[in-house]
């Protein structure tokens, strides 16, 4: 496969090469599954900024729209290195990028480029300089009984876990350098693929930080700016740094104008112990999904310095979110229909030039709909910019005797494989447009044939 952004660099370090650019603003139209505008919503304008009040799943916003030359000038790059198998510092760098304010670093299974390897690993943390966040989970391979765990913390940005939730390999953020960002592998282990996303830009800020919320009441989130783009990863349980059962994960993606909020989620969820393995898969327009599907929330009343998380029906319990919000930036989230034929395919309806795109990929089809067969063992995330294409993504069989799972990263824009790890899709980035982005789709005989699967999106420029 080719590689793109990889460079040469020195044992420990990976680069990538030059940066992309923005196109015109219109105002935001809230979109279904279909990108047909939703009813209510406002329609575009492709002179001006919004104003007014957002609603129904959206949530509000203040109304105050802003032209394009309000927000700042956000730059996003991306770098894929294999995590050194000794512990010590490791840089990921891009040359010329300059001091980043903020990163993300994610890993799944695999350590070899575009090769499956067994068992079901995942990484995903972030880092502004003064906070961070890590969530992980495991489900292992080849086992009579399910075993699966995951563990948060706030004092790491990598970590991967064993079956009973014990850390086998984990990393601290160091320190921003120039054109990068050092990582301290304190325990090391095999050499995952990792991929960083590093994000500066004038007039950009962002604020890293978790949230402990009730399902059972508003709360507010204090990021110090107006929240115009949000990343929220959960595992359904506190930043306690304590392993829990079951292999949990949850991904969710915000976009705000000044007058209407999008958002989106997925989640995933493996059970430890019984006979069969156990999965469950949910995708939503709201920002959190809970594991078992039935607890959802989501964002509202954004203000100068913070925003709130509205749950929807719950238990009265606690969770936590890890979240990464941006300010000063254009987003959107859109729930995207994946086309059913190989080929080129547009994704239109985003309103603007994106220079970066994060995708949920799952292999979902209904929304609200909790799902326990083939289809929810499958999901990733994908991060893409203008000289970039990174996924990583996690494959399980569900109600099997003997576990079969699998994670796998490459250098593509798409790579995820169905729940017995045959080829699920496969896609490379094309270009971002006025209005989306084309993906040329190789590979595409996932599960669900007949009916378009669903990817929670974020757009950012």
């Amino acid at each position: 496969m080719t590689s793109l952004g990889k460079g040469i660099g020195p044992p420990w370090s990976q680069s990538g090469g030059a940066g992309g650019f923005p196109g015109a603003v219109p105002d935001r139209t809230l979109y279904s599954t279909s990108n047909a505008p939703i009813k209510g919503s406002k329609p575009r304008n492709p002179n001006a900024g919004g104003g007014g009040h957002g609603g129904g799943n959206s949530g509000g916003g203040k109304g105050r729209g802003r032209g394009r030359d309000a927000f700042g000038n956000l730059e996003i790059r991306s770098v894929r290195a294999a995590i050194r198998t000794t512990a010590g510092t490791q840089d990921f760098t891009v040359p010329g990028f300059g001091t980043p304010i903020a990163c993300v670093v994610m890993c799944a299974t695999g350590n070899l480029d575009g090769v499956a390897r067994n068992n079901q690993d995942f990484s995903y943390g972030a880092s502004d300089g003064t906070n961070q966040f890590v969530i992980s989970g495991s489900s292992i391979h080849g086992v009579s009984n399910g075993t699966a765990d995951r563990r948060s913390a706030t004092d790491e940005i990598y970590m991967i876990v064993n079956s009973a939730g014990s850390v086998v390999a984990e990393a601290n953020f160091d320190s921003f350098i120039t054109d990068g960002v050092r990582l301290n592998i304190a325990v090391a282990n095999i050499g995952r693929l990792v991929t960083v996303v590093l994000i500066r830009g004038d007039g950009v800020t962002v604020n890293v930080g978790t949230h402990a919320m009730s399902n059972a009441a508003v709360s507010t989130v204090t990021t110090g700016l107006e929240t115009r783009a949000l990343i929220c990863m959960h595992i359904s349980k506190l930043f306690d740094d304590t392993g829990s059962t079951n292999c949990a994960i949850g991904f969710g993606v915000a976009g705000y104008d000044g007058t209407t909020i999008t958002q989106h989620s997925y989640m995933h969820r493996t059970r430890e112990g019984p006979a069969t393995a156990e999965c469950l898969m949910q995708v939503d327009n709201t920002v959190f999904t809970h594991e078992n599907g039935t607890i959802t929330a989501s964002v509202q009343n954004i203000t100068d310095t913070s925003f709130d998380m509205n749950p929807g029906a719950g238990d009265g319990s606690t969770h936590a979110i890890g979240y990464i919000a941006f300010g000063g930036v254009e987003a959107i989230a859109t729930m995207e229909t994946l086309p059913l034929t190989t080929g080129a395919h547009r994704f239109a309806g985003v309103g603007f030039k994106p220079t970066f795109a994060m995708l949920g990929m799952t292999m979902m089809t209904a929304l609200a709909t909790q799902t326990a067969d083939a289809t929810a063992g499958v999901h990733g995330i994908s991060v893409i910019t203008e000289t970039e294409q990174f996924s990583h993504s996690l494959a399980e069989e569900d109600a099997e005797t003997t576990t079969d799972n699998q994670g796998v990263s490459d250098d593509k824009a798409v790579n995820l494989d169905e729940d017995d790890g045959t080829d699920g899709y496969e896609a490379d980035f094309k270009k971002f447009s006025n209005d989306g982005m084309t993906l040329d789709f190789t590979i595409l005989t996932g599960l669900p044939a007949a009916t378009a699967s669903l990817w929670p999106c974020l757009w950012m420029r």
